[in-house]
């Protein structure tokens, strides 16, 4: 039940406050809403969670700064796995224009939504079957149970 809350949350915040918060927002400047770029960053990053903001500022530590968040020098699965849902419903329900091609949405906003879950839910079991995963899963039991032993 864990995983089905964290893909409906995940996708919400990708395309409500991500892409649609990008493309159907009001901002100072009007070439944000057909931008490419804004789009699959802000979706993103909005996919990824809070996490971001402690690495970014460096919360953990006692003094404060701002850096490049260690996540973006290597992106984890979770990351890619935003950005590729943010992709998916962009491109799906997007008449954005790139200068080599222009994209005619397909589906509707709600018909967007339920492929970038459906497709996030895939991404999310193919994460399952990973066997560094399933090696790391294994390697923390085994530290648990020795722990347990002593």
């Amino acid at each position: 039940m864990d995983i089905f809350n964290d893909v409906l949350c995940t996708n919400n915040a990708i395309c409500s406050s991500g892409v649609d918060g990008i493309r159907f927002g009001k901002h100072d400047n009007p070439s944000l809403n057909t931008s490419w770029v804004a789009v699959l960053i802000c979706g993103t990053l909005c996919g990824c969670g809070g996490g971001l903001l402690e690495s970014a500022f460096q919360l953990a530590s006692p003094k404060w700064t701002f850096s490049t968040p260690s996540v973006f020098l290597n992106p984890t699965y979770d990351m890619k796995m935003c950005f590729i849902t943010a992709f998916l419903y962009s491109l799906t329900t997007s008449d954005i224009q790139i200068s080599v091609m222009s994209f005619t949405p397909i589906l509707d906003i709600d018909q967007g939504r339920a492929l970038a879950i459906l497709g996030f839910v895939g991404l999310n079991l193919v994460k399952l079957k990973d066997p560094t995963r399933i090696k790391y899963l294994q390697d923390t039991k085994s530290v648990e149970n020795k722990d347990k032993t002593q």
